[in-house]
């Protein structure tokens, strides 16, 4: 019925840390085999969390029946059609606010969508000032990793692509920069530097 090999590539693809914390709606559904042996299984268990006395069974149509020891609740499937034709994604529908998803995250035991759960990403959870230095780490990550630099165009990127990188690594820096100076400038009272004018020194500096 659920190969220890199937059983174990759902769980790679399905399972953080070790724990059913996130379901991913296209890896549950990519083997339709194991789907299949779920629906004509005595039980009928997908999943289960004992922290949570959390058991889903899967529905024929796709929906997820979740009981858990705060009740119980059900987890809506969407099936929309590929371009292909013959192949289907999988969506997961939210429970609290009906949101088409790919992926829910597990709230003691209710799985909700990133806003339902308050999930910030990363980047949404650090200050003004630190999200700034990470969009500008970002870009040059992104450039590294393709052979380049911001000041070597990497192999195969398009010239208005890197400008475009560079110019945004730019301003997420002279804004940076700008902000400090307003800040300074509130406490002694003084005039900031308009923001054009640090871009341009930006600018001037990449150019020697």
């Amino acid at each position: 019925m659920r190969s220890s090999k199937s059983k174990k590539t759902i769980r790679a693809a399905v399972f953080s840390s070790g724990e059913l914390c996130i379901l991913d709606s296209f890896a549950m559904f990519k083997n339709k085999h194991l789907v299949d042996s779920i629906k004509t299984s005595t039980d009928r268990i997908s999943f289960s969390i004992p922290e949570y006395n959390l058991i889903a069974r899967l529905q024929d149509d796709n929906s997820f029946n979740v009981q858990f020891n705060e009740g119980s609740y059900i987890i809506k499937v969407e099936q929309k059609a590929t371009n292909l034709g013959n192949a289907y994604y999988f969506f997961f529908h939210c429970p609290e606010c009906s949101t088409r998803a790919r992926k829910l995250y597990c709230i003691k035991g209710r799985y909700l969508c990133r806003k339902c759960g308050h999930l910030g990403y990363y980047s949404q959870k650090l200050n003004f000032y630190d999200r700034l230095l990470y969009m500008q780490a970002k870009i040059k990550a992104t450039l590294k990793s393709k052979g380049g630099s911001l000041d070597r165009k990497p192999p195969w990127m398009k010239r208005h692509t890197f400008e475009r990188l560079k110019l945004q690594e730019q301003i997420y820096e002279a804004t940076y920069y700008y902000a400090a100076e307003l800040e300074f400038a509130r406490q002694i009272g003084g005039n900031p530097p308009r923001f054009e004018d640090i871009l341009t020194e930006m600018r001037l500096r990449t150019m020697f």
